[in-house]
């Protein structure tokens, strides 16, 4: 006999059309007072959302010159050395505990200034994966030529982020010279874009929370194989748009289809809950999961 688990799961529907994205943070160099260690977000204010000055590691220090960020002290051979050692510029971005952020681009204007046997690199990590590996980087830097990074972060690492989200940028062999953000007004640079140092669009939304499976009557467990009957609660009367979807991990898995069936002895198939039976007015549903792919968090898709 199959074990049978029950829970009820208050559906959360979410479409393929995604909002359109609006900038979150636009840390613009040219209107911040001379000699200042930071650079504001000057994006318009983004509702459920803080955010913090782009700022230089306590390793490195930095002020404003000419209308750009300069930060200086950089003595690593790479970028990785650079951030073990302290050496980078950071923001961060705090989100509303009712609320969940999807990214979209990362944009970035930079130059160094550098010896000429010197090729500088850089990277940037994310708080994502606590800082383990670059989202984006860069190789052998000409000294003195404008760099215009456009990083995708529209990927599933960067949907759905909850609590706070911090970026670091690492420069590697600048040799104590400087690395500057942002792009200077005066005369020098007349030919060059003038945009800002970093920009970050994406869109907020409100927050998701898959139900997390409750054991309700245990059972003997054969072949293990566990039978879990889901309850779907929706306005929607359109049940051939609604697919089960799950996860194993909330925070770094992206949602994939699983098999279901209206019957608890199946057969179990990847479709919509038009293959359901209705209890209630509500769409019930059966999910059969075996140990090694077990999944914990539950949704329901909806495609147009």
């Amino acid at each position: 006999m199959k074990s049978i688990y029950t829970i009820a799961l208050v559906a959360s529907l979410f479409t393929a059309a995604a909002a359109s994205a609006e900038i979150l943070v636009d840390y613009g160099t040219v209107a911040t007072p001379p000699g200042a260690t930071s650079v504001s977000n000057s994006a318009p204010g983004v509702t459920y959302l803080t955010t913090s000055d782009l700022t230089a590691s306590a390793e490195l220090s930095a002020n404003i010159v000419n209308q750009r960020f300069v930060p200086q002290g950089w003595t690593q051979p790479t970028p990785a050395s650079a951030l073990a050692s302290g050496e980078y510029i950071t923001f961060n971005i705090g989100i509303d505990p009712e609320k969940q952020l999807n990214l979209a681009t990362l944009d970035m204007f930079f130059s160094v200034q550098a010896d000429p046997e010197n090729t500088p690199d850089w990277a940037i990590y994310s708080s994502i994966d606590s800082f383990a590996n670059p989202v984006a980087s860069g190789t052998d830097l000409i000294g003195g030529t404008y760099i215009s990074a456009s990083i995708d972060v529209s990927g599933t690492a960067f949907d759905t982020v909850t609590g706070n989200l911090e970026f670091r940028i690492c420069m590697a062999d600048v040799k104590n010279e400087w690395f500057w953000a942002g792009v200077s007004s005066d005369n020098n640079d007349a030919g060059w874009p003038k945009p800002s140092a970093i920009t970050l669009t994406g869109t907020v939304e409100d927050k998701v929370d898959p139900i997390v499976p409750e054991l309700i009557v245990p059972a003997t467990v054969v072949d293990s194989t566990k039978v879990y009957n889901m309850v779907i609660q929706t306005e929607d009367g359109f049940p051939s748009t609604l697919y089960p979807v799950s996860k194993a991990n909330l925070t770094t898995d992206p949602w994939g289809s699983i098999a279901h069936s209206a019957s608890p002895f199946g057969p179990f198939m990847v479709t919509n809950l038009a293959y359901s039976t209705i209890v209630d007015g509500d769409y019930s549903i059966y999910i059969e999961l075996h140990d090694a792919t077990k999944r914990a968090f539950f949704n329901i898709e909806y495609i147009d």
